[in-house]
């Protein structure tokens, strides 16, 4: 008489059959993020390059430099202090990098970061420095203010925000309707490759779409991300913490039709944004949009939620809520359609995604 398998027999049969027919796992280094090319290439331009126009950008003799004054001399920068970049400015001393800006926030607000770092940097090396002992550099990051009026990156409220605007550098205005608690999570790790040829010293960022996943690297990336050596051994030489808020902002009902029902968006606070915003305060938010995966359980589909990660907010009195993204162009920025300074991010709007 032939037994009847068990249920349990069963999956552990179908187990086996499917661990056989799996092929080996690869280890490869991961893939760069969108809009870079394999080695290294933002628009055609290495990150090296953006970064040195970052910095002339900050160290400019008229107002940049006055800033950065300010930045080293605070006397309450325990932490992380935000770092006010005007939109405006960028555009009227490089517009192509503020349009690459617009286009890849996920990219280069990361590299501008670098930039203010290393613009601290030859502050404090200059004679100007000089007898100023209370001059120190401080651990900034950059928050953009003041976005272009153009039709892709200033948006009227929470509905106009679409699936083609993941990954680009937005503006809208709501209420925020609730906050979460903040909570300190693991932001970064530095890794040193453990081959005695390379010795490369790379960081691993939190993943945001998986949950803040930190992965461990199965290869090493090189010193400049764009391929290192075959090793897969590494040592931990540094870990970073990050304040870490989730709120929810939802579009202003007196500017809804009647029998709308208002939208919502999840919105990312970190660092000195985070517990910055409380339960009914209007504001108006600067950031980018990223896909958020929900967990994943078998024979489920997996759910994907988009949410708005900061770079900066602001009152939106501070700030004219447009009834028309042309009117408003017109109003702060005579002329936008006809300056050629401002040809790269006309471009912007007819350019294919990368």
């Amino acid at each position: 008489m032939a037994r009847t398998p068990t249920p349990g027999t069963q999956r552990t049969q179908r187990t086996q059959r499917t661990q056989r027919t799996q092929p080996p796992r690869t280890y490869a280094p991961p893939a760069p993020p969108p809009g870079v090319t394999p080695d290294g290439l933002l628009e055609g331009h290495p990150k090296d390059e953006w970064l040195d126009r970052f910095v002339k950008f900050l160290v400019r003799p008229r107002g940049g430099r006055a800033a950065l004054e300010a930045l080293v001399a605070r006397d309450d920068a325990a932490g992380v202090v935000g770092f006010d970049v005007d939109c405006v400015d960028v555009v009227a001393h490089d517009a192509e990098l503020l349009a690459c800006t617009l286009r890849h926030p996920k990219v280069m607000v990361p590299v501008l970061d670098d930039a203010l770092a290393e613009a601290q940097d030859r502050l404090l090396a200059s004679a100007s420095a000089a007898g100023r002992d209370d001059w120190r550099p401080r651990r900034a990051k950059a928050r953009l203010r003041c976005v272009p009026p153009l039709p892709e990156h200033w948006k009227a409220n929470v509905s106009s925000l679409r699936a083609s605007d993941v990954g680009k550098l937005v503006q809208v205005c709501g209420t925020v309707v609730r906050a979460g608690a903040v909570k300190i999570i693991e932001s970064c790790r530095t890794y040193q490759c453990g081959a005695a040829s390379c010795g490369a010293t790379f960081a691993v960022y939190a993943d945001r779409e998986q949950g803040n996943l930190l992965e461990k690297p199965t290869r090493c990336p090189g010193a400049n991300g764009c391929g290192g050596c075959s090793s897969r051994r590494f040592v931990e030489v540094g870990r970073e913490n990050a304040d870490y808020q989730e709120v929810r902002l939802q579009e202003h009902v007196e500017q809804l039709a009647v029998g709308s029902i208002p939208r919502a968006v999840t919105v990312v606070l970190e660092h000195d944004l985070a517990d910055s915003v409380q339960a009914g305060d209007r504001v108006s938010v600067v950031g980018w949009l990223e896909r958020k995966w929900k967990p994943c359980y078998r024979d489920v589909r997996c759910d994907v939620e988009v949410v708005l990660v900061v770079t900066s907010f602001c009152e939106p009195s501070r700030v004219a809520i447009p009834t028309s993204v042309r009117e408003s162009a017109e109003t702060r920025a005579p002329g936008l359609d006809m300056s050629p300074a401002l040809a790269p991010l006309a471009g912007a709007q007819t350019r294919p995604p990368l």
